[in-house]
Formats: structure tokens, sequence, C-alpha cells
């Protein structure tokens, strides 16, 4: 995700999660920043400050030509289980993930569904958050062929028919980004005190 605007815009949309995080005092916000690899760059932790979100910033290059989904989803259940949280229903602890979502299985796909599972064992909850860019064909269109043992064609399918995140929002458009967020963060905060 290099695009300039969607930069500034998921920037900014950590700065709304926190801001909402810290007004609604629910509960401790941490982040990781993944490329090649996934880093922990903000602990766990309740009230965010202007000073955590400069230093956050400086972490942030989006720079690196490849993602790994899986690294990211493995130091997230890292993370969250070094924060010990006390989960007292299904639905307490919340992994958004900002990407454009291409290429969730160049790690292949076992070992991502594998991580997939251990998260929901772990009750952490994940919303993927697509964005995607005017420079770019839509995530939509993409298309991949499916072979046999013997390397014959047997079909070409949706990228998004086999997307392996469950809950997911298509972005359009990055200025909406911070509004979208944090309407799924409603709904998010809703279904945990449902449940």
């Amino acid at each position: 995700m290099s695009d300039n605007e969607a930069n500034t815009m998921a920037i900014e949309a950590l700065a709304t999660v926190s801001q909402a995080f810290n007004v609604l005092e629910v509960g401790k916000l941490g982040v990781i920043k993944f490329g090649e690899s996934a880093e922990l760059v903000q602990p766990f932790k309740s009230g965010f400050t202007p000073e955590d979100g400069g230093r956050i910033l400086q972490d942030f290059k989006f720079s690196q030509t490849k993602t790994s989904i899986l690294s990211l989803v493995q130091e997230s259940i890292n993370a969250f289980m070094k924060q010990g949280a006390e989960v007292s229903n299904s639905l307490s602890q919340l992994l958004v993930i900002i990407s454009d979502g291409r290429g969730v299985f160049h790690e292949g796909k076992d070992e991502l569904l594998q991580a997939l599972r251990k998260a929901a064992s772990a009750k952490i909850f994940i919303m993927f958050v697509i964005v995607e860019t005017k420079n770019e064909a839509s995530i939509l269109d993409i298309r991949f062929p499916v072979f046999d043992d013997s390397h014959n064609l047997l079909r070409i399918e949706s990228y998004m028919d086999n997307f392996p995140f469950n809950y997911y929002i298509l972005l359009k458009d990055m200025k909406s980004l911070p509004h979208t967020l944090c309407g799924a963060l409603q709904q998010w905060f809703e279904m945990t005190n449902y449940k």
C-alpha cells in the first residue's frame, strides 16, 4: 500500500480509532506495522497521546514491496497473548487490518488458514479493510487459475471468493476510511455488548 493518499488516510484512520478508544474508554489499543515482516510498534495501552501518534507515524514508511499477512496475523496473536487480555466473550479482542488485500496467500494458503484458526480460538475478531486506489484494478476483478496435480487447468476462480477473512470492508474512496472505520467499530462494540 504505497499510494500517498492511502498512506495519509491509513494514518488518519489510526488517529480516529485511537481517539474513539480514548473517548469511549473501551479498552487498550496496540499498533503493528507490516510489510515483509510484522513489528509491534505500539504495545497495548489505554489513552493514546499525540506523542504516541507522532512516534508511531515515524515508524510507518509504506515502502516495502512485499506484504506478509501471515506474519501480521502471527505477530498479532503473540501481542494479544502477551497482553493477557481477559476474554469475557467471543468477540472481545479486535484486530483491524488495513491493506490492499492482495497476495494474502503468497506464503501458503494452509499456513494462513491455520493462523486464522489460531486467532479465532484465541477469541480474536479480525476485520480486514481492503483499500483500493484509483491507480490499480479492483480486487473484485482478480481471477486465478486452479490446476489439478497433473497441472491441468480445472477452472478460473475469483480471488474474493477465496478471500480467507470473513469480515471485510472494500473501500474504494480513501477519504471515507476514518468514517467507515468508526462505523465498523460501532458495530463491533454493539456485537460485543450483545454477546
